[in-house]
């Protein structure tokens, strides 16, 4: 539970760096999996090739997360395989826009916002939590 608490935490200090360019929509980019952790012990299970150096212990996965017309479409394109899904907007404010989804049977929320960093520059990013684990994308 401690986990959880946490992971939840970091999710809402992620948004509370967002500025307030505007807010990304998920169809509005091809998204690049940097992550994956567990909801159950908060380890990186998964990560990009960018990342690889930072998680060696960490499977290397290239994720890409596309939205278009309320269907969400997951390519692994390190195994070759596809997922589809769905999506529907359910809240929106200038920090964040959050989503219903549900992919391959599992349902869980998406957030998308603008992450800033601490040199000013800013990136879209989405948030997929899905079937007991938080998947992170920057934008392409």
């Amino acid at each position: 539970m401690k986990i959880t608490g946490l992971l939840t935490g970091l999710v809402l200090l992620l948004l509370a760096g967002c500025g307030n360019r505007g807010v990304p929509g998920i169809d509005e980019y091809a998204w690049t999996m940097t992550s994956v952790l567990t909801m159950a012990d908060g380890q990186v299970i998964a990560c990009g090739e960018k990342q690889s150096s930072s998680y060696e212990n960490a499977r290397k996965i290239e994720l890409v997360c596309t939205a278009e017309d309320g269907t969400l479409t997951l390519t692994d394109q390190t195994n070759n395989q596809t997922y589809a899904g769905t999506y529907q907007l359910s809240e929106k404010n200038q920090e964040a826009a959050m989503y219903t989804v549900s992919v391959s049977g599992l349902k869980g929320l998406g957030i998308a916002a603008m992450t800033e960093y601490l040199d000013g520059s800013k990136d879209p990013t989405f948030i997929l939590n899905l079937g007991g684990y938080m998947v992170y994308f920057l934008a392409e």
